[in-house]
């Protein structure tokens, strides 16, 4: 049975394995609470296969998955490194350039993209080409896509 308790255990669960800052000016971040909205697409990811994965990544590496809520649209729902920027998903959606997304499928997508995420990959392909896209929706998002019951995306182009 899903109550507050456990729902508390499991937002608990978050600060084991995420950080999270706000972006003030370009390129300053203050530390900050996350979004409820954030937790709540967090909590899901976590409860799907992509949680395993996440905590193994974070567990061997030693290192957060920072989410940083972004000041700027046109670098939201990027990631570099460990750090994943997110912002608003129905500017986002608005955009028209990939299918109907949700803060969750963005999330898992760019965590997809983290050094802690791919540490659990002995290959992965160079980030910032076409092939690490592809190969972040197949071994990232459409894992949580198939979870949820989501239409699958299997490419970066869709």
């Amino acid at each position: 049975m899903f109550n507050a308790e456990t729902r508390l255990a499991k937002e608990r669960e978050l600060n084991k394995y995420f950080t999270h800052s706000t972006e003030y000016e370009l390129d300053e971040y203050r530390a900050s609470a996350m979004p409820q909205n954030v937790k709540d697409s967090l909590v899901d990811i976590m409860e799907s296969p992509l949680g395993d994965k996440i905590r193994n990544g974070v567990d061997s590496t030693g290192s957060k998955i920072e989410l940083t809520q972004s000041l700027y649209e046109e670098s939201a729902f990027q990631a570099s490194g460990n750090q994943v920027y997110y912002g608003d998903v129905d500017t986002f959606n608005a955009r028209g350039i990939t299918m109907h997304q949700t803060m969750g499928t963005l999330l898992a997508h760019e965590i997809g993209h983290t050094q802690s995420y791919m540490a659990n990959y002995s290959f992965v392909p160079s980030p910032g080409t076409n092939s690490n896209e592809n190969w972040t929706v197949t071994n990232a998002e459409d894992i949580y896509r198939a979870y949820k019951g989501l239409p699958l995306r299997r490419n970066y182009d869709n």
